[in-house]
This record gives C-alpha cells, structure tokens and sequence, in this order.
C-alpha cells in the first residue's frame, strides 16, 4: 500500500508528523478549564496568524486544530476585537467563540452629569484594567486640549457611558470624552473667552438641583449675584475645595471649613466664580448655564432634597421663611438634611 509505503519510509519520528499533519493535536473536553484569557484579533490579522496567538496563549493546542476548524466552516469571517475566551479549547470551540460577537471584551462605564474628574477615573478604573494613576497620567498628556491658560481637567471630561474595545489606550478614552464637551461648546457657539466661565458656572448648576427646569433659574441666580458683587454662598462650591474634588457632599463640611476665608472655593467669603468648575456637567446644566431664565431671583432652597423641589426668591426675607419650613421638613429627615458643625 502506498500509504504504508510512506509511513515507513518516514521511520518513527516522520510517522508522528505525518499523524499530527492529519490529525491536528487539539484539546478535548476533559482538557478544557475556566482559566479566563482575553485573545485580540488586529485588524488585518490572518487566520494563521490568529492560531499562532491562540496557541501562545494557550487557548487552542495546535495552529492546524484551529485551522482545520476554520476549513470546516467555508465562509467564517473573523472580526477584529478582543474576545473572552478560555484556555484548552477545541479548535471548534475557540473559533465558534470567537464568531460570536457577544464574546467581545468592552470597557464600558456610564459616568453621572455631576461627576469630579476624581470619581469619573475611579469609575473608569472599575471597569477597565488602568488604574487612576495611569488615567491620571494620560490626563497629563491632553493638556494641549484645554483652552490656553486652563490648567484644570475638571468640567471637561463629559458625563455619559461610553464603551470602547479591550486594549484602548486610555489617553484616547479621555480624549473622546474632551472631544464631547469641545463638542457642545461648538454647538452652543461659545467663545473661547467665555468658555471656561460657562463651564464653571455649569458644574455648579449641575451640583445645586436636579431638575432640568430650574437649572435656568440657578444660572440666573448665579449670574445676578455675579453682577452686583454678591457672593455665591453656595456649600457646594465649598465642599468641593474641601475634599479636593473627592466627591463628598455639605453633610460632611464643618463650620470651620465655612468660616476659613483663606479658602480659595469658599464661596461664604470670597465674591466671583471658583477658581475651577467644581464638575463635570451634562448638557442641560450647560445649556442653563448659557441661556440663563430670565428673572431677579438671588436665593434659592431645596426644601425637598428627596424630589429636588427647589423654591426661587427675589427677597431674603422670603427665602428666610422658606428656610424656616426646609428646617421643619429636617426635623423629620436628618439623615439627609445639612446642618451646620
């Protein structure tokens, strides 16, 4: 027989390449483990070369197992992306996973309108592999982003979920979300001299109500104080410089934190905007923040924190008997009211 014939000419050696060749060494089910691996397919990547870094990362026990898989199937397209697979995989295994797009591996996370850039790393660092000092450290390679003389990241990194592949770099995570505040500062045509001020003024909005329909009245609020030299008086402001931007709310300051004049966000003793904004703002709170309600309010409460029910008054006398029934409704809600330490 000539296929005897050859096997002996090969001798034993050539006999078991002959047999690998034919019969590709693959792994089994009682080979396979839920040992996790993340195997990326680049752009361009041949099947060939994909099965060279399956078996490097153990996946898969021999190139030709998962090409002989890839014969089997005429027509299989391999897609580039990072997939979640397993070590000691059948070649059928590994490409009927590597087929199915719901295996491919995402950084996704959903970031607050409200957020400071400190608690939008951490949340990007939850859901990826970077941890805050890398994302602190691409932060620092985007300061050619920021309008001339801004120094601070805080308000630009854009609140919303984003979703990127497995393996993006995080300088163009961040980018992308610089790229959607650059974005609504476009839209809503704001100068380059105003830009920062509006962005200021927006994550401050963004902190003090959470309604859409009153963050016109607080933009007008905050701009009449600005416009007779009134100070803002807002503990949001002051918080933020407090806890450096940690994300710690009024519940937490103390009165000696409202009466340190030397605090550069003590909004109590200093008049003007924040030397920053205090954080990162949706586009309502933005839109606010450009097209203020018109009116004459310079105080405002939220007597109910609970649905965010905010009073708007002209006078102190009026605001002061709203304060009277806020502290009313604290009496039975000190858990989530703010009272002075």
């Amino acid at each position: 027989m000539l296929v005897l014939v050859l096997i002996a000419g090969l001798g034993a050696g050539g006999y078991f390449g002959y047999m690998n060749y034919i019969y590709a060494p693959d792994y089994t089910v009682q080979d396979e483990t839920n040992l996790e691996v993340i195997a990326k397919i680049a752009e361009g990547e041949t099947p060939a070369q994909v099965a060279q870094t399956l078996v490097e990362q153990e996946v898969v026990k021999s190139e030709r197992a998962f090409i002989q898989a890839m014969r089997a199937k005429p027509g299989a397209q391999l897609q580039f992306g990072s997939y979640r697979l397993y070590k000691h995989m059948s070649g059928e295994k590994a490409l009927k996973a590597l087929l199915d797009r719901s295996n491919i591996v995402k950084i996704k996370f959903t970031v607050p309108e409200g957020y400071t850039v400190y608690q939008t790393l951490e949340t990007i660092a939850e859901a990826s592999d970077f941890t805050t000092d890398d994302l602190n450290a691409a932060l620092n390679q985007l300061t050619q982003f920021l309008p001339d003389g801004v120094t601070s990241f805080e308000g630009w990194l854009f609140p919303s979920t984003y979703e990127f592949e497995h393996g993006t770099d995080a300088v163009d995570i961040l980018k992308e979300m610089m790229d959607e505040t650059w974005a609504l500062i476009y839209k809503y045509n704001v100068t380059m001299d105003d830009v920062e001020d509006v962005l200021t003024k927006a994550s401050i909005i963004q902190k003090e109500v959470i309604a859409t329909a009153d963050m016109g009245k607080v933009a007008r609020v905050i701009d009449n104080r600005l416009e007779i030299g009134m100070a803002l008086e807002m503990d949001t402001i002051i918080s933020y410089g407090v806890y450096n931007g940690t994300g710690k709310g009024v519940l937490e300051l103390k009165q000696t934190d409202l009466d340190d004049e030397e605090a550069p966000y003590n909004s109590r003793t200093h008049t003007g905007l924040p030397p920053t904004p205090i954080s990162n703002p949706g586009e309502d709170a933005i839109a606010a923040a450009i097209n203020p309600t018109p009116g004459d309010w310079l105080y405002f409460i939220t007597v109910d924190p609970n649905s965010g029910e905010t009073l708007f008054f002209e006078s102190f006398e009026d605001f002061e008997d709203a304060k009277l029934d806020y502290k009313s409704w604290c009496a039975d809600h000190a858990d989530v009211c703010y009272t002075e330490q």
